[in-house]
């Protein structure tokens, strides 16, 4: 029963909880990136068509977003019956499995051939591209679980951007290993891709052996009110409970899990904030995700080669985890989620103007700062639209709004990279006319992404009930009100 007696409390060990959770999630990011910065490198690898083409080579990163579908359903399923500890360790093992084959596969490229090589490597990135879901829908989930509620928002933040951190390492590491050679008879003889998946399959393995050791599924007291009562969703409630917010409380699950996962998900969707929020954050994250896995084929037109492409893809996510970490700090101190979310959209629109006006021959220094820019809100619109989506969806679990979130954007992703694939072809007859097709259709999508924001009013309804459930006691030591 629920009682002022109620014991809410940190612990300390929720810092290493979002360190192991922080590297799992940083290894895997690595493997998604692994190919986009040396496109071009990768074809000749593949000496034979169809595997040679930019198509195939898109498609080992476009497996991230194809599989996301998949990857949330198991994840989630994985946490209501087997919890937070064995999801994380599932994610772990597929990374570190899909790592492994993807090596086997280029060692034994001479036995294999292209098709062999070519589908084992595919492969590989499915597993891996399984456990992504696990690990970008569990920041929020982790952050109720082990955190109190004014660490919340921080949590949040670095969880999520553990995954861009990874992007930004796995963009500049290939270039590091992978090399060619043109022959005489116009071929290319590559090399380094056997080292490049050795240096990644230990980047993978070491964190999964050490969450295996040290990971914990929960605290041993809980940190916050609506923690403590979604812990005891499944029992009968005895005794009054005083004070609590006027909207529904955590509810049991069903008896099937399949049934409880499309109950909320109808749920979810008969909110018209987070339908609001689901298509802009779909169109913004889908950015993301085409921008990383294009760089090579956006710049390369104008004169700009592996490097660049490599440092690009390394600017961008860099400064995009610095500005979520800024932001999250922010966000963490006012609790303006909606606010934070509309100026960060207007934001990217601006930033892409800037990029796209940067974008001609020899101009590598501004070009990159169009980059910075780009990456500090693109990044940055993921922690506060995660936090958004766990207000507004409140009772509803975490990492299942927030996976249906990621969802859509993932989608969106893998329909924009071929988009604007096609449309890149298209721009390169006319890279200097600032109307050409490519620029037109970038700026309207992000044009309607910030309209959808202007209908968009979400409630704090997580923050509400935290602050009518929790007793005065348990806000003394508070510095500021929980919402301002």
């Amino acid at each position: 029963m629920i009682e002022n007696t109620v014991v809410i409390g940190k612990d300390r060990r929720r810092w290493l909880m979002l360190f192991l959770f922080s590297i799992l999630e940083f290894a895997n990011a690595v493997l998604w990136v692994t190919f986009s910065p040396i496109s071009d490198v990768t074809q000749h690898y593949f000496e034979k068509a169809p595997y040679n083409t930019a198509s195939a080579v898109n498609m080992l990163a476009n497996i991230f977003l194809i599989l996301y579908l998949p990857g949330t359903i198991l994840g989630s399923i994985t946490i209501k019956k087997y919890g937070l500890k064995n999801a994380l360790l599932l994610g772990g093992v597929l990374t570190s499995i899909g790592s492994f084959i993807r090596y086997v596969a280029v060692i034994n490229n001479t036995e294999l051939g292209d098709e062999g090589t070519y589908y084992l490597i595919l492969f590989g990135q499915a597993l891996s591209s399984l456990a992504q879901p696990i690990f970008l829908n569990m920041p929020p989930l982790l952050a109720s679980t082990w955190f109190p509620v004014k660490e919340r928002e921080l949590t949040t933040t670095i969880g999520a951007v553990s995954s861009p951190l990874g992007n930004a390492f796995g963009s500049y590491l290939p270039v590091f290993f992978v090399h060619e050679e043109k022959r005489v008879d116009n071929t290319y003889h590559v090399y380094g891709f056997a080292e490049l998946m050795l240096c990644q399959f230990l980047i993978c393995l070491i964190p999964f052996l050490l969450s295996i050791v040290f990971f914990l599924d929960k605290p041993s007291t809980p940190p916050s009110m609506s923690t403590y009562l979604k812990d005891r969703a499944n029992q009968p409630i005895v005794g009054k409970v005083e004070h609590l917010p006027p909207i529904t409380p955590p509810k049991p699950s069903s008896t099937s899990d399949i049934q409880s996962i499309i109950c909320d998900v109808k749920e979810l969707f008969q909110n018209k904030n987070f339908v609001l929020l689901f298509w802009n954050f779909s169109i913004g994250y889908g950015f993301f995700c085409a921008i990383l896995t294009l760089v090579n084929q956006i710049i390369s037109p104008y004169g700009y080669d592996n490097q660049d492409s490599s440092l690009f893809g390394l600017i961008f996510s860099a400064t995009g985890v610095l500005g979520s970490i800024v932001i999250g700090s922010i966000m963490s101190k006012y609790r303006k989620y909606n606010t934070t979310l509309k100026i960060t959209n207007i934001m990217i629109l601006l930033a892409s103007i800037f990029f796209l006006l940067m974008l001609y021959h020899d101009n590598i220094a501004w070009l990159g700062v169009s980059y910075a820019m780009l990456g500090l809100f693109t990044t940055a619109v993921v922690p506060v639209s995660m936090n958004c989506c766990a207000e507004i969806s409140y009772p509803i679990s975490d990492e299942l709004s927030v996976g249906i979130l990621l969802i859509g954007a993932n989608i969106m992703g893998f329909g924009l990279i071929f988009l604007l694939q096609d449309l890149i072809e298209l721009r390169d007859n006319e890279h200097y006319n600032y109307f050409n097709v490519f620029n037109v259709v970038y700026l309207s999508l992000i044009v309607i992404q910030n309209l959808l924001l202007v209908m968009y009013s979400g409630d704090y309804k997580r923050l509400q009930y935290e602050v009518l459930s929790m007793s005065s006691e348990m806000n003394s030591d508070m510095n500021e009100p929980l919402i301002k």
